[in-house]
């Protein structure tokens, strides 16, 4: 009898993992890193001060791919609740399509406002780039043209 039990329960835990798994959400935007201020090179020497830029353009990359995945879970679930309130039943289920439809613009949102953050991260970086390739000490070819 406990291992019917067990057996059912297993099966029950199995079928509804797929309802689960659209429920969970996308988790919290990736952290920006943190863009050193161009004045900051000032005091540093030409190596210090091309590693400080270096090590900024990979923080940037690896965070933008970070961006990417998120963003991308983003679109699944804005695609999904989107998909979910046009096979609702609009008298039924009043409350789940406008809950649904909040999901939708919500997502909107958050994509948008990590576009912007983004965008003033590059801002900053090649803020921070324009101050290195200022320098008079260093080695212009590492400079975009």
């Amino acid at each position: 009898m406990l291992v019917k039990t067990g057996l059912v329960l297993s099966f029950l835990l199995v079928s509804t993992m797929s309802g689960w798994a659209q429920n969970e959400t996308c988790g919290s935007v990736p952290i920006a890193p943190a863009i050193p201020a161009p004045g900051d090179l000032k005091a540093k020497s030409p190596t210090d001060a091309h590693a400080t830029v270096h090590d900024a353009f990979v923080d940037i990359r690896n965070w933008q791919s970070d961006l990417k995945t998120w963003r991308a879970c983003l679109d699944a679930r804005t695609a999904a609740d989107k998909r979910d309130a046009a096979q609702a039943d609009p008298k039924k289920d009043a409350d789940k399509i406008k809950q649904l439809n909040d999901n939708v613009v919500q997502n909107g949102h958050d994509f948008d406002a990590s576009v912007d953050n983004e965008e003033k991260v590059v801002n900053e970086f090649h803020a921070l780039q324009a101050g290195y390739c200022m320098r008079t000490d260093i080695d212009k070819a590492t400079c975009p043209k």
